[in-house]
């Protein structure tokens, strides 16, 4: 129902962002519909008294109540505007808000990677400059003036009883065809939302200054920008041709209020004729019809709107039911994640493979890791380590097999705990642009604005010596898209991560990971961070991933992942002694140090 019907919708969203605005702006609407009638009566009531006396006494209060009735028209006007201008802005956050949340509620990530589910968080977003406060307005102002015609019908009523009724069936039957042209429009955004997103990616390469570089050094600027039009009229083209059918339906739609309209005029001009109605009288009817056909018969520039707005609120409702029951987003898990690990994490015959993937990234995996030690995972590029990692943090489900932690499934753990157990610096971490406190705070929320641990966690990171050279310190934001901001160094920018994730190490993180984060330091530098971090995380379960062979020697024990599954474990003297993989790899590595040395 109300994915057929958005509009329904949308009033629950504009009640749900103002819920004490809402009963004050149906009143503002009713007196803004009342008001033109009551006008139009008045004004017959005016033109009859001068008519049939001259006495100034007749006319005094009929025009001082048109007065009061034309201040208080403007008044009520302004203020409606005003408080809609309000509650449209509410209701876009509201919607926002919504989907932000349907996007975020689930605790993995396999969504954000789904091309259905995409497409559909596109078609949510809505499209360009029509938001969803532009389309709240519209509403608003559409239901006003649907008021207005309705009150201007039960005028029309007292004159000729038979043609109220006409005419607003005349406007069903348009708001029916109407309805249908939406409905198909819904279907053909459907269908172009994956071209949409395409070229919305363009259009942002284009727009951010992530790609600026690269874009001018290669030349791509004007194949980006004949590209973005070709993807973009291309993402168009079915709603092109969609639009003459959409017209003619239109068109279908008005032929019965024009019909009541002529009809209409031709009642008044044969009662005129007849003697029926007096010219007082005539004047009523003439401005109750003008306000009727004005306000109900015709398109307006508030439906184009809600025709192209409305198509993102049912992709909206779908994400909110959908996202919860898809299977590798279910995470029944409730019990309790506090104190774990204290013996042990266990991969179990674990395969994992990307949707759409023709093979597993990991396949038929067994690992231990034990409790409160230091662990280091190597290998080839693309032999799955940053993917057993974002399987232990829960971020994916296994394809098959089990994770456990001290013997329970890690299906049956509450997600959002065992989450917050864990500590992660991924390779490709987060460039928050917001001030340095913020990107060291998010390390530990609750504890944003408690300086004192957010400056031991930039000491440890060996990052405060970079915050205490920014302009405003700690409150200058880490970017030049902002007044006084700056930009960092890459290498800056992984002290400044591994600030945050040295500070989510200090509580309730029993499992720290790293993932390749310090690629952007020198071997030194690497090296030294490793050291000190290990020492400062000792007694917990540290995962480590590098490809520098040299920085992970100090960890307890040493993994090398290959083709999807462990190929060698142990230290790395014994690894070296084993001459397998793992000691091939070193040397060679070792190899081009000294070259390099030398």
């Amino acid at each position: 129902m109300r994915e057929r019907y958005p509009s329904l919708e949308l009033i629950r969203v504009i009640i749900a962002a103002s819920p004490r605005l809402a009963p004050i702006t149906a009143v503002l609407m009713l007196l803004q519909g009342i008001l033109p009638s009551a006008t139009a009566a008045l004004s017959g009531i005016l033109i009859g008294e001068l008519i049939s006396t001259n006495a100034s006494t007749r006319v005094l209060g009929p025009m001082l109540g048109l007065a009061g009735l034309f201040i208080l028209q403007q008044f009520v006007a302004m203020l409606r505007l005003a408080v809609c201008e309000t509650v449209s802005t509410r209701t876009k956050a509201v919607a926002t808000t919504r989907l932000m949340r349907a996007v975020q509620a689930p605790r993995t990530i396999a969504h954000l990677e789904d091309p259905a589910m995409l497409d559909l968080i596109t078609r949510a977003r809505g499209r360009g400059w029509i938001t969803m406060e532009n389309v709240a307005f519209a509403f608003l102002n559409q239901q006003t003036t649907r008021l207005q015609g309705v009150v201007a019908l039960v005028l029309i009523a007292q004159f000729q009883p038979l043609l109220a009724p006409l005419v607003f069936a005349g406007f069903l039957f348009r708001n029916a065809m109407l309805a249908r042209a939406q409905a198909q429009m819904m279907g053909v955004s459907a269908q172009r939302a994956r071209v949409l997103r395409g070229a919305d990616y363009l259009r942002d390469l284009a727009l951010q200054p992530a790609a600026a570089k690269e874009l001018r050094v290669f030349g791509l600027s004007s194949w980006l920008v004949d590209r973005f039009e070709r993807t973009w009229l291309a993402s168009m083209g079915e709603l092109w041709r969609q639009r003459p059918h959409l017209a003619r339906m239109l068109v279908y739609g008005s032929l019965p209020v024009v019909a009541a309209a002529c009809l209409s005029i031709a009642a008044m001009a044969a009662s005129v004729a007849a003697g029926q109605v007096t010219i007082a009288q005539l004047m009523v009817y003439g401005q109750a019809l003008a306000i009727a056909f004005r306000t109900m018969g015709f398109f307006s520039g508030d439906e184009n709107i809600l025709e192209e707005g409305l198509i993102s609120l049912p992709p909206l409702l779908q994400l909110e039911q959908l996202v919860p029951t898809r299977r590798e987003l279910q995470l029944s898990g409730t019990t309790a994640a506090d104190g774990l690990p204290s013996r042990e994490i266990r991969f179990e015959h674990v395969s994992f493979r990307y949707p759409g993937q023709a093979r597993d990234v990991l396949h038929d995996l067994n690992l231990y890791l034990p409790a409160g030690t230091s662990t280091a995972i190597v290998g080839d590029n693309g032999a799955g380590k940053t993917t057993l990692i974002k399987l232990l943090c829960r971020l994916y489900e296994p394809t098959d097999g089990r994770i456990s932690v001290d013997g329970i499934p890690l299906t049956q753990l509450d997600a959002i705990g065992w989450q917050r157990r864990t500590a992660t610096l991924f390779q490709d971490f987060q460039r928050y642009a917001l001030s340095a406190a913020d990107n060291v705070g998010f390390g530990q929320i609750e504890r944003l604005h408690h300086r004192g641990a957010l400056v031991a966690a930039a000491e440890d990171a060996r990052a405060l010596e970079i915050i205490g050279n920014l302009p405003r310190a700690w409150e200058t934001m880490l970017s030049r898209q902002y007044t006084g901001g700056v930009d960092l160094s890459g290498g800056e920018w992984q002290r400044i991560a591994m600030a945050r994730a040295l500070l989510a190490a200090e509580r309730d993180r029993a499992v720290l990971i790293l993932d390749e984060p310090t690629a952007q330091l020198d071997v030194r530098g690497e090296a030294a961070f490793y050291d000190r971090f290990l020492d400062l995380t000792r007694g917990k379960t540290t995962v480590i991933i590098s490809h520098r062979f040299s920085t992970v020697r100090r960890a307890d024990t040493i993994l090398v992942l290959r083709d999807g599954q462990i190929a060698e474990r142990g230290s790395h003297d014994e690894l070296m002694a084993l001459d397998g993989r793992y000691a091939q790899l070193f040397k060679l590595q070792a190899s081009r140090f000294d070259e390099v040395a030398s």
